[in-house]
């Protein structure tokens, strides 16, 4: 987990979302705190890849939507 902190966000042919800043247990899943505010479920359907290498992780489009 510490590996994602600080890695960029990315939405899947979008943009930027934001920087990694924690990740937080939560009784479901892990989740993705970004320095912008948003919260990522830490979950197939919303990451796509992880690319530590790269220093990004790209989402799937709509989970940055406001509802």
């Amino acid at each position: 987990v510490f590996q994602l902190v600080c890695l960029e966000v990315e939405e899947d042919g979008g943009g930027r979302l934001g920087v990694v800043a924690d990740v937080e247990n939560a009784p479901a899943n892990d989740v993705l705190v970004l320095d912008s505010g948003l919260l990522l479920p830490l979950v197939d359907a919303c990451v796509l890849e992880i690319d530590l290498d790269g220093g990004t992780i790209r989402v799937a489009p709509g989970f940055a939507d406001d509802e």
